[in-house]
């Protein structure tokens, strides 16, 4: 609606700035994740380079730790700092757009409520 100037068809001042605040914070955010998860490339090549999948040992996606399908030797790994820095900065770089996202999240559904709460009006 916004994209196409249709934001007037909603009668509500409040609906139409609550639905118009929501789609810039997720614009400003889905910016912010594409400015951030270009910055993961290297270390996630970093991390690639020295963690490998191994093809005799099952995976399975839906398991949280499936640490026996990967080969890497833990100990060297813990003495690397390159790697150590690559892994925290992925690490970093998740939360923060978990974060993120939570943020957009809450969001939306303050605009739902919203919406319930005004739907008469619009």
């Amino acid at each position: 609606m916004l994209s196409t100037g249709g934001q007037g068809l909603i009668r509500s001042s409040a609906i139409r700035k609550i639905v118009a605040d929501t789609y810039e914070y997720v614009e400003l955010q889905d910016s912010l994740f594409e400015l951030m998860n270009g910055d993961d490339r290297p270390a996630r090549l970093t991390i690639a380079n020295a963690v490998s999948m191994r093809v005799d040992a099952p995976f399975a996606y839906d398991e949280r730790h499936p640490a026996p399908a990967f080969h890497f030797d833990y100990n060297a790994l813990c003495q690397d700092e390159v790697f150590l820095n690559a892994f925290d900065r992925l690490m970093t770089s998740n939360f923060e757009v978990l974060s993120r996202y939570g943020r957009v999240q809450e969001r939306l559904e303050a605009l739902q409520v919203s919406l319930r709460e005004y739907g008469d009006t619009l």
